[in-house]
Formats: structure tokens, sequence, C-alpha cells
């Protein structure tokens, strides 16, 4: 059973595209075993490049781009507040009595309510509990062993 969260179900995808076709021909193709498991290691090589690209931008950068998004949602949402009277800081609270002191009651509830979101949404596209550039680190190390080991195969 293969178990995925997210978009990790690709990682088994992107490494059954890259390796199938090589195994295929590889059998047929390459007399000699050594240099099917030469090729077959370097399929795996790529497979982890693309696997590790792919996680990395799925869990590192992508969850910074929409946290950053989501702040400035936020800050403009409580700065239109501010500039139509409607903001306070806290229920029954004043509204703000300057710029200075608006910027810094936006700027804290901001920060309370972004607090941790880049590492909530960071690292959640996994395949078998491992996170998707994890997974493509091992294929590509997979990928080099094959490849030093095959000159001592038959």
């Amino acid at each position: 059973m293969i178990i995925w969260r997210g978009w990790g179900i690709l990682a088994v995808f992107i490494t059954a595209g890259v390796i199938a076709p090589i195994a295929a021909m590889g059998e047929s193709t390459l007399e000699r075993e050594a240099l099917f498991k030469a090729a077959i290691g370097i399929g795996l090589i790529v497979a982890g490049a693309a696997n590790g690209a792919l996680g990395h931008w799925l869990n590192t950068i992508n969850p910074r781009n929409e946290a950053a998004s989501q702040v400035q949602r936020l800050r403009a949402e409580l700065w239109r507040r501010v500039n139509s009277g409607e903001f306070q800081v806290a229920p029954g609270a004043p509204a703000p009595s300057s710029q200075e002191e608006a910027t810094q009651q936006v700027e804290q509830i901001v920060l309370h309510q972004t607090r941790g979101l880049v590492e909530a949404r960071s690292n959640i596209h996994t395949l078998f509990f491992i996170p998707i550039q994890w997974v493509g680190a091992v294929e590509a190390f997979a990928g080099v062993v094959m490849i030093l080991m095959a000159p001592f195969t038959g």
C-alpha cells in the first residue's frame, strides 16, 4: 500500500516515468547486466533530481509564497479598516489615536495571526511520511550506489 499526503504521489509517477522506459529498452538493448544497472542508476539520479526539485518547490518555496500573500491580504484588510474608522485592536478597545499607534496595532495583529504559518504549510507533500524532496535525495543516492556497483556485477 502506498501512503501519501498532498501531492506526494507525484514522486511515484515521476520515478516510474523515468525508470520504466529505461527498464523496457534496457533489457533488450543493453547486453551486459552492468550497463543495464548503470542505466537504471542514471535513471534514479534523474528521478531523484526531479523529485528533489518538485519537493523543494512544493514543501519550501510555495509555503513561503502563500504565507507572504496571506500576510499582505491581512495587512491590506486591517489598513482598510483603519482608514474607514472600523478598526479596533480588540473588542471594546478604543480606535488608534495616531498613525503610529495604528501601525503598531496592525503589525501586532498581523504577527499574532500569522505566526507559524510557514511551518504549518511546509513539508505537507509526503510519500510514506517522508517529504518529497527527501525521497528524491534517497533515489539519487540509490542511483549513485547502483552506478558504483554496476562494474562489479556479471
